[in-house]
């Protein structure tokens, strides 16, 4: 490549879609559609583009002085940014706190990357004396783009769209990525003669912009999952079923004296029944959550795979309501109560909230910093998003027979309170935020008794944040005059 600055295009292009390929190993929700995938390999690519133009403006005159061959040095000099870039990544250096752990494996990076970078130089030294075989690398190379992207579709389609790698339909997707690989390269290798590495590399870019911007609309999923509802000559009253994902008994004021006020669970307690000794009937909330809307234990409803669905065959509360004349409606919070999990039969409407989140992708962290309005950060929604959604439902309704599922994630972890909510003052060696219960379950991290108590308090705080959103639902009841007849 004779343009020192298609070496660089090669290398952003390249960091954006290992960027990506990475995030995918999380299976992470907001890279479900393919037209996910383009902004955020070119934030990422902006960014790494940026970076090696700044350090090369330094590397370059140095390299000059000492009289080395400049193609060479700014290719090696990408590997090596390339090679820093991707170890980084698959070490979790870019989401990993200082510590001298980091700092160890940062170390290992760099020395991994030097020794890469060493060899590339070699080999670019070794293929400048045939130029045939120079030919076929120097394709390969401005190619290297375009041939990560077709690995990152087959990685993707093995994600979300191939169930197993031994599948048929597996094979078939690897035969086709082998044939298009070298059509790829042989397209390349003759495109290369009549226009320069810069602009065929412009050229797959600006594909990668204009992409999701063409399939917009068709790639948008809808919020809502229609069904039928027989009207009927039966008007009951109005029902709200609320669910709130991993809360402990031992939480609520109203199980337990000393526990931390939760005045709107408690008057609910107070104004209904109250069960002391209810247990789970499965220890997750899918299996949980379908006992629930079906009256079935889990050996009954099959429910019990995170990749189960709730059969057709069984009738939901949804169904029998919606039968009855209700409005059935559910507003909830959990990647497990998708649509595709079949708990939207016999809701009118389903509104499945999820967080956008994209695998600590760098690119998509970017645009999130950049252009929050357009891409919201990983804390939407919050509690209060979901609760502002019911009580417009609320309103909206309020003439209706109505049955509505509201299903709240918090407290789940990680545990982050808002402040106005917390029982304590932050332990130092905690902070505000606790987010490795899986860690300490696998005894990775073991925490003394005053950090243990200082995790109890932010998930306690996690649970009277839930506590004054269910208020807030019960004061828009009482509000519109719903509470004493639902």
């Amino acid at each position: 490549m004779n343009s020192q600055l298609a070496v660089g295009v090669v290398l952003a292009l390249s960091a954006g879609i290992i960027d990506v390929c990475v995030a995918l190993l999380n299976k992470p929700r907001g890279f479900e559609t393919l037209t996910a995938l383009p902004p955020s390999i070119l934030a990422t690519a902006g960014v790494v583009l940026a970076v090696y133009l700044v350090l090369w403006s330094v590397v370059r005159p140095a390299a000059a002085r000492i009289g080395l061959e400049l193609g060479s040095v700014a290719s090696s000099f990408a590997t090596f940014l390339g090679s820093v870039f991707t170890l980084a990544l698959l070490v979790g250096l870019h989401t990993a706190p200082l510590s001298p752990q980091s700092v160890f494996r940062a170390a290992i990076v760099a020395v991994l990357s030097m020794l890469m970078s060493a060899g590339f130089y070699t080999v670019d030294w070794v293929t400048r004396r045939d130029d045939v075989l120079r030919d076929y690398c120097e394709s390969i190379a401005i190619a290297l783009p375009v041939l990560l992207f077709e690995g990152l579709v087959f990685m993707w389609l093995q994600v979300y769209a191939i169930d197993g790698l031994a599948s048929a339909s597996s094979m078939l997707a690897a035969i086709v990525l082998v044939i298009v690989t070298i059509a790829t390269i042989r397209s390349f290798r003759y495109a290369r003669r009549r226009w320069s590495a810069t602009r065929l590399l412009a050229a797959f870019a600006l594909l990668l912009a204009v992409a999701p911007v063409i399939d917009t609309i068709g790639s948008r999923k809808p919020n809502t999952v229609q069904a039928s509802a027989r009207g009927s000559a039966y008007v009951p009253q109005r029902i709200i079923l609320i669910t709130v994902d991993t809360l402990r008994a031992d939480a609520l004021s109203s199980y337990r004296a000393d526990a931390p006020r939760t005045d709107a669970i408690d008057q609910l307690a107070d104004d209904g029944v109250l069960f002391e000794h209810a247990l789970a009937p499965a220890p997750w909330t899918l299996p949980s959550l379908t006992s629930i809307l079906s009256g079935l234990l889990p050996n009954a409803h099959r429910a019990t795979g995170f990749t189960s669905g709730v059969s057709r065959n069984i009738t939901t509360v949804a169904e029998y309501l919606g039968e009855r004349g209700y409005r059935t409606a559910a507003v909830v919070h959990n990647d497990l109560l998708n649509p595709k999990n079949g708990l939207s039969q016999g809701f009118a409407e389903y509104l499945s909230l999820h967080e956008q989140w994209f695998g600590d992708s760098v690119g998509m962290r970017t645009l999130q910093t950049l252009a929050p309005g357009s891409f919201p950060p990983p804390s939407w929604p919050s509690n209060d998003d979901q609760t502002r959604m019911v009580v417009d439902w609320l309103e909206s309704n309020r003439d209706r027979n109505f049955f509505l599922w509201v299903h709240y994630f918090d407290p789940h972890a990680p545990y982050a309170p808002p402040r106005q909510y917390m029982t304590s003052d932050p332990l130092p060696t905690i902070g505000v935020s606790f987010e490795g219960p899986k860690t300490a379950m696998q005894g990775y991290f073991v925490p003394s008794m005053r950090e243990r108590q200082a995790i109890r308090s932010l998930y306690d705080g996690e649970v009277r944040y839930i506590d004054a959103n269910i208020g807030r639902v019960i004061a828009t009841l009482k509000r519109l005059r719903l509470y004493d007849g639902s």
